[in-house]
């Protein structure tokens, strides 16, 4: 039953929808998680972009796997912010060489972007193509308002290109956004 909450409590998290007592929840399942080494929520936060969560709790920890989990941290936040940097710079072989595991392809900076996201908004296409192809389950990431790289890409002035190329990978052109909203619409 503590999974099911546990679950409840990250998706709300992600989604910006999250409430004061939410909050105090999730503050309490954070302590709950490194007492007990849940180390797969622990990462699920950093990777949902919220590390700095985590950061200072060294002091709180028991478990061992904890404790190497949070002492790795500032390595683990560093390397997803290369990534996102190295598609804000155009940079693909560094973002080659940094998403060596699909966990990582789908790592969200700080904003709740995911790589494709940002490709998308800092018009990468080189990488965007990279990400699609190696990482096909990257186009129905979604970002804090429930936004897919489909979504953003139906903006794109480049005849459909980026859009046709996600659908094409099995991009579902009717998930919606928090404003219930599918991309088509936009």
């Amino acid at each position: 039953m503590r999974t099911l909450k546990d679950n409840a409590v990250i998706n709300q998290l992600i989604s910006g929808q999250l409430n004061r007592p939410l909050l105090q929840d999730l503050e309490e399942d954070i302590s709950d998680w490194i007492h007990t080494g849940n180390v797969g929520k622990l990462e699920e936060l950093v990777l949902n972009g919220y590390a700095d969560l985590l950061l200072g709790r060294n002091h709180q920890v028991d478990d061992a796997d904890a404790v190497g989990f949070l002492e790795v941290l500032p390595q683990y936040q560093a390397k997803i912010q290369a990534i996102h940097r190295a598609i804000e710079q155009g940079n693909l072989r560094a973002v080659k060489l940094l998403t060596d595991r699909k966990k990582l392809a789908l790592c969200r900076d700080g904003k709740g972007l995911a790589p494709l996201h940002k490709c998308i908004v800092f018009d990468r296409i080189d990488i965007a193509k990279y990400l699609i192809r190696n990482y096909p389950q990257s186009v129905n990431a979604m970002d804090q308002n429930k936004r897919t790289p489909l979504h953003y890409s139906a903006a794109l002035r480049d005849g459909g290109y980026m859009y046709k190329l996600m659908r094409k990978s099995g991009a579902d052109p009717n998930i919606f956004d928090c404003n219930e909203w599918i991309q088509n619409k936009h």
